[in-house]
């Protein structure tokens, strides 16, 4: 019998242990937004791309957007791998772009949604950003990005539209925006 109970008594301190490592470092610690998980359904492409990237890179990716009419693929990752997965001199992403045969982008992941919606917005510096409700004749929300200045706001269009494209596809995905309005503080 005492060691039944020597043996239970470790795997409630380990128990313990391990509950203490996860636990937040700070007690009613709040982030500014309140966090959010990713709820989405993968197609088979879609988990098919995601696995061929941990493969390749060794990165685990939380989601993929497949765009068919653009041939374009975006990945949401850890903020933490966005390094490995550029490569040295973008090589991995150019070495991924030819194997899928499409173009590909990359999203930092953030439980603050505030933060995350700015990662989408890379490399335009984004001051804040905004949700309003539609009317109620409309379904979904309008979201309100402020940018330091017009060369910024110009910058979210160029290159065919491919910053606030990402942008509109992923708020949509995640936060069910119909509409996405750029302004200048």
């Amino acid at each position: 019998m005492p060691a039944k109970d020597n043996e239970k008594s470790n795997n409630r301190k380990k128990h313990r242990r391990d509950q203490a490592r996860f636990r937040p470092s700070g007690i009613n610690r709040r982030t500014p937004s309140e966090p959010f998980k990713l709820k989405v359904k993968l197609s088979n492409d879609e988990f098919q791309f995601l696995h061929i990237l941990e493969s390749l890179t060794g990165v685990l990716a939380y989601d993929c957007v497949h765009d068919v009419e653009r041939n374009w693929l975006i990945f949401i990752i850890p903020g933490k791998s966005m390094k490995r997965v550029i490569g040295p001199g973008g090589s991995t992403v150019q070495a991924l772009s030819d194997h899928f045969k499409k173009n590909i982008d990359f999203v930092a992941f953030s439980r603050d949604k505030n933060e995350f919606i700015k990662n989408m917005f890379i490399p335009v510096p984004i001051i804040n950003v905004q949700f309003y409700d539609i009317t109620k004749s409309e379904n979904g929300k309008r979201m309100v990005i402020y940018v330091e200045s017009e060369f910024h706001r110009r910058k979210l269009f160029s290159q065919e539209g491919r910053i606030i494209r990402r942008c509109e596809l992923l708020s949509k995905r995640y936060f069910d925006v119909e509409e996405i309005v750029v302004k200048v503080k």
